[in-house]
């Protein structure tokens, strides 16, 4: 019915009804043994889990901490990134709609706006230099 009719559609048509059902009917398809390729890897509670114990995941000190950062293969680079500054803006607009935005199912690709992007991402009080 309804619920297949919403599925066919692209993700800006639906209305926040559907969004919410097709997503909701997904979830639910989903619970159970299914493997997750990048979350099984990650030290986070399993799906069903119980957590019992919160807290730091590595206890150290500042000390611990590397001062120099990770390097990058060769090509890349860290550098620095003003959200504020439209050409920049306009890259982590472009490396996100073009890499990051697509549910696993590319079902649903979401087209934030560089000035959502700014938004966002400048909370009162941020710190420009983490933006890397």
């Amino acid at each position: 019915g309804a619920l297949a009719a919403a599925a066919g559609k692209p993700a800006s048509a639906l209305t926040q009804e559907e969004l919410f059902r097709l997503m909701q009917g997904r979830r639910a398809a989903k619970q159970g043994n299914e493997s997750h390729a990048f979350w099984d890897t990650q030290p986070v509670p399993k799906i069903g889990t119980q957590v019992e114990e919160y807290g730091p995941l590595v206890h150290q000190t500042v000390d611990d901490i590397r001062t120099d950062p990770y390097g990058m293969p060769t090509g890349f680079g860290w550098d620095e990134i003003d959200v504020t500054d439209n050409g920049q803006a306009n890259e982590v607009y472009m490396l996100l709609t073009e890499n990051y935005v697509e549910d696993d199912d590319n079902m649903f690709r979401f087209d934030y706006s560089t000035e959502f992007l700014e938004w966002a991402l400048t909370p009162p009080g941020y710190s420009k230099d983490l933006h890397l």
